[in-house]
């Protein structure tokens, strides 16, 4: 409970609006630091919806069809200590 939290992903239909929630427990972040000055820069862009394209298209259980979607991570709980990993470096 001490360093323990709750990542919510959504991911919402662009299609007919619907939307699924997963909740994951954590006990850190790992942030990307690329293009962020500060930390909270990094936490805005960890939270960034992000569009799924055809490509890695998402199969909604509402419509019952692939479909372009956004996914966003949003922080749902926060422990009392939050351990936060700063990723320095991109491979290509």
């Amino acid at each position: 409970q001490i360093f323990g939290g709750k990542i919510c992903s959504e991911v919402r239909c662009r299609s007919c609006g619907g939307s699924s929630k997963t909740y994951d427990l954590t006990t850190d972040l790992a942030l990307e630091i690329q293009n962020a000055n500060t930390l909270e820069e990094c936490l805005l862009q960890y939270t960034m919806e992000e569009q799924l394209g055809m490509s890695n298209a998402y199969l909604c259980e509402k419509c019952k069809r692939k479909s372009q979607a956004t996914k966003q991570l949003k922080i749902h709980t926060l422990p009392n200590i939050l351990v936060v990993q700063l990723k320095r470096f991109s491979f290509w």
